[in-house]
């Protein structure tokens, strides 16, 4: 298959690793990756903050730019952004008479999150898997599992690298109280519901915390660092990439990709 890549803000200025070893994995699975250099970010935090007008011409934009790469899918990591692309562009477009309906119909269909498409639409190498000796829990987004109802694959992708311990935490699908811009307007509470979240990580007794939204990754990330815990917080896709390199290079150890 040919994918375009929508790489996202996360992706594109802070969490660099992540699109880096999507995209490796993606190739190792012998699936072409375009990343169309116009596209910018996806437009979600104008239109919830009800800037519906900003974020109905960013939708028909990002449309336009993907339409012409000939791509049989676009393929993203962070949950938000894929629920722009399978939910808010129709919402926004609904009533567009000029085609942009069908466009976002059309490309909704074909968007997946990363974890959907490697397990339900071209499967994944598992021969080629080295080991990640590693106790990992996973932490379910609320985009990811509640909006695309996304929970059952990225434990399949954990589930299938040999050396990992799934451990599943209680309450994986509570919010970690990151949000978007919650956690800037209500940072106290955003706190609080963090705090919890740390509380049910510290009682897995892991060593990494999976999951599948980037804007997760931060938040959880600060949350386990404050409270003076030692375990890495990680993107699903980043393990999956390490065990294709663990299995190239006969190395077994953990690393971020830079």
């Amino acid at each position: 298959m040919k994918v375009a890549f929508f790489v996202g803000c996360m992706n594109n200025y802070i969490y660099t690793d992540m699109g880096r070893v999507l995209v490796e994995v993606l190739k190792a699975n012998d699936v072409e990756v375009m990343i169309p250099k116009e596209q910018h970010y996806c437009g979600t935090p104008v239109y919830v903050n009800g800037d519906v007008e900003t974020a109905t011409a960013m939708a028909k934009s990002n449309l336009d730019i993907f339409d012409k790469t000939g791509a049989d899918a676009i393929v993203l990591d962070c949950g938000t952004c894929t629920d722009s692309w399978k939910h808010d562009y129709k919402e926004l477009l609904e009533f567009d008479d000029t085609g942009y309906k069908e466009k976002a119909e059309k490309w909704a269909a074909r968007t997946y999150q990363i974890s959907e498409f490697l397990v339900n639409v071209t499967g994944f190498g598992k021969d080629n898997l080295g080991t990640v000796s590693k106790k990992v829990t996973y932490h379910d987004p609320c985009h990811v599992a509640r909006s695309l109802e996304i929970t059952k694959e990225p434990r399949a992708v954990l589930k299938s690298i040999p050396g990992i311990e799934l451990i599943e935490m209680k309450n994986p699908g509570s919010c970690c109280g990151m949000a978007g811009s919650f956690s800037l307007i209500f940072p106290e509470l955003s706190e609080k519901i963090l705090k919890r979240k740390v509380k049910d990580i510290a009682a897995t007794k892991v060593d990494l915390v999976a999951t599948s939204c980037p804007a997760c990754r931060m938040q959880l990330s600060d949350g386990v660092e404050n409270a003076g815990m030692g375990n890495d917080v990680v993107h699903v896709i980043q393990l999956l990439a390490e065990a294709y390199r663990s299995k190239q290079n006969g190395q077994q150890a953990f690393n971020n990709a830079d």
